[in-house]
């Protein structure tokens, strides 16, 4: 036996008397979507939308979680933490459809999914606000169709309001050749540290520092490959110019990362995820998916008791046009990967430390930019850099106290690009150290950057760039110019 109500205040105001004494009485609540359970006299701690209490205390209605073809089909949703309601429809046709009544919770959103089948091609899912640390999840009722095309479930973030607006002056772009980085124009500078700054047509860097209380340091610029954030598709180097108009975001938290491991295929844009503490993401594995994360900030925070914090775990992913941040510096500030198998195209790290472990084999490719920030591999881990002109691996390094490359192996080819960094922001670090029994490479010609410290460490030795190649023998160390 069950009734239809409209919504859940009037199923909960049906008198306790109207049920029937056993468990099958079901009240189908259109606002949810599902059936709710009546429980007489159940004591279940009270939650929005799974348990209610009936209006006259004497009973709890349980919902159900009846898989739902109408949900099942929707193609674009929309999440509001702040001024959604999870009684709203949530989802639409089209994506301004679904931004007319958003959910509030991707609890809700998880429910309402309850028994889907897989995707099989694209679904919308947009984030309205900051999503508090109390919603994160791993949506376990997302998931991919084992059949063709495979499911492509994308998590992107609205811009919302800017922080502040102009036109772009005094943009600078980097000049290898005199160790110089990019920078802008921006009044109160120091105060849009870890913001985006978008212009009119869509490229788009990070704030890095401040060089002086109206000047930005900031990454290198980047375009969307097709012209949209949307497409998906991969960042490519870009340049701003003068004249433009830009505008700089915070954008919308997410506090880890959505998709269960055995999601093939899955997407992040536009999203600040972490929350900037340790055990950053609630979901540190990977598996065997492909996921992509597009003009993201990556937050993390201090290290674990096993020196890493929010560690990816697994997967061929690839990060693109990414900012890996950390509020605050610390010697354990950092990102684990453990058996991580990725690719890094066109990102910036800013007071991070990337520890690459258990066998992780990571690329670099496009503009690598570390401002003090450090690359960090275990004894069973590598980074590699891409060979030829297209895409051609440029790497600045800027405001370095510690070492930037250690452990591992570290094999960057001698036609792939450049490494400068120093001027404007002064290294004091180690740039390169090769530890004992290692084999590296890096490019001889057109690197330039400078420390105060050692520039390469072999085995110990201190050598410059135009010392390549060189073997230590003593320790069984050595760098070449290019595999």
């Amino acid at each position: 036996m069950s009734v239809r109500c409209a919504n859940i205040s009037a199923a909960r105001a049906i008198a306790t008397s109207q049920y029937s004494r056993d468990l099958d009485h079901a009240v189908y609540v259109d606002t949810y979507g599902d059936y709710f359970r009546f429980r007489p006299g159940g004591t279940l701690t009270p939650v929005d939308g799974v348990v209610v209490n009936t209006s006259d205390g004497l009973g709890q209605l349980e919902r159900m979680g009846v898989p739902n073809r109408v949900f099942h089909r929707a193609a674009y949703w929309t999440i509001d933490p702040v001024s959604g309601s999870d009684e709203n429809k949530g989802w639409g046709a089209t994506q301004a459809d679904a931004d007319l009544a958003p959910i509030k919770t991707l609890a809700e959103l998880d429910r309402r999914l309850a028994g889907h089948p897989g995707f099989t091609g694209k679904v919308w899912f947009k984030i309205k606000g900051d999503i508090p640390a109390s919603d994160s999840r791993v949506m376990r009722n997302i998931s991919g169709a084992a059949e063709s095309p495979v499911g492509k479930p994308i998590f992107f973030g609205d811009l919302g309001t800017p922080l502040t607006t102009g036109t772009m002056t005094s943009y600078t772009a980097a000049v290898p050749g005199s160790n110089t980085g990019y920078t802008m124009a921006l009044t109160s500078a120091a105060s849009y540290i870890g913001k985006i700054v978008i212009d009119q047509d869509g490229s788009f860097a990070y704030v890095l520092a401040a060089a002086s209380a109206n000047v930005a340091i900031i990454s290198p610029p980047m375009v969307e490959q097709h012209g949209s954030i949307l497409t998906p598709v991969s960042a490519e180097p870009g340049d701003f110019t003068n004249g433009k108009t830009f505008s700089v975001y915070s954008l919308y938290k997410l506090p880890g990362h959505p998709f269960r491991s055995d999601v093939m295929y899955s997407y992040v844009i536009r999203l600040n995820v972490g929350d900037g503490v340790v055990s950053t993401f609630d979901n540190p594995n990977l598996g065997g998916s492909v996921a992509k994360y597009n003009s993201c900030i990556i937050s993390c925070g201090a290290a674990g008791g096993n020196g890493t914090s929010g560690s990816w775990t697994g997967g061929f992913p690839l990060w693109t046009g990414c900012l890996f941040y950390a509020a605050s510096a610390g010697s354990g500030t950092g990102i684990g990967f453990v058996g991580h198998h990725g690719i890094f195209h066109a990102d910036t790290a800013l007071n991070v430390r990337m520890f690459f472990m258990n066998g992780s084999a990571i690329r670099f490719q496009e503009r690598l930019h570390l401002y003090n920030s450090y690359v960090n591999c275990d004894e069973t881990s590598a980074v590699g850099g891409v060979t030829g002109s297209t895409p051609r691996l440029e790497i600045g390094i800027f405001a370095t106290t510690a070492t930037v490359f250690s452990g591992g192996t570290v094999r960057l080819p001698s036609d792939g690009g450049v490494i400068y960094g120093g001027v404007g922001s002064t290294n004091t670090g180690t740039l390169f150290a090769i530890p004992q029994g290692a084999a590296w490479s890096a490019p001889k010609a057109g690197c330039t950057a400078t420390t105060s410290g050692t520039v390469i460490s072999v085995g110990g030795t201190s050598k410059v760039f135009s010392d390549i190649p060189f073997v230590n023998t003593t320790n069984n160390a050595s760098i070449s110019d290019g595999p």
